[in-house]
């Protein structure tokens, strides 16, 4: 398969790639879409010190599921389009037992030190993978990390009444 990989800083570039085999617990994704991230220009550059290089591009992805490893246990299906949470939290350090997975002390982030969505099929673990609407455009699916990146800086802020009310007068909250 096809992938923009950094082989090395400040050089990129299109490379047959094994396409990925998954294990348990894992999806297999098809990506329709990716989006470039402030990250990847920061990774191609060199500007990240826990980039592993050679490394596939791409956290903000949105696909269709390709395959479902055996042993998962899960309500999603061959073919629904998902959307991928990007960063992979051991579970099991400190801040994970405390529920701040986001500053995990093994974090991997896809398309920094884990293979990213800039390819023809990216894998995921199942429990970071969402089904996201079939009748919204897919391109809009690779903004929903950004989105939800905004939304939580708006809760943390302190504007959590504010993004409520937007949400419920769109009819994106019950």
């Amino acid at each position: 398969m096809k992938a923009a990989i950094v082989s090395k800083y400040n050089k990129i570039g299109i490379k047959e790639i094994p396409k990925p085999k998954i294990q348990n617990e894992e999806v297999l994704i098809k990506v329709k879409f990716a989006s470039i991230c402030g990250s990847d220009i920061h990774l191609f550059k060199g500007e990240l010190s826990t980039a592993k290089i050679p490394v596939v591009l791409g956290h903000e992805i949105c696909g269709e599921i390709a395959e479902i490893s055996s042993k998962a246990n899960t309500h999603l299906k061959i073919n629904d389009t998902v959307v991928v949470q990007p960063y992979i939290s051991c579970e099991k350090c400190e801040m994970c037992s405390q529920g701040k997975n986001n500053t995990c002390e093994n974090l991997k982030i896809f398309g920094i030190n884990e293979q990213g969505g800039f390819a023809e099929y990216v894998k995921a673990p199942i429990n970071r993978v969402h089904r996201f609407p079939k009748e919204i455009d897919p391109r809009l699916g690779a903004l929903a990390e950004p989105l939800a990146v905004a939304v939580h800086d708006v809760f943390v802020g302190g504007n959590k009444n504010w993004i409520m009310k937007l949400l419920k007068k769109k009819n994106l909250k019950k």
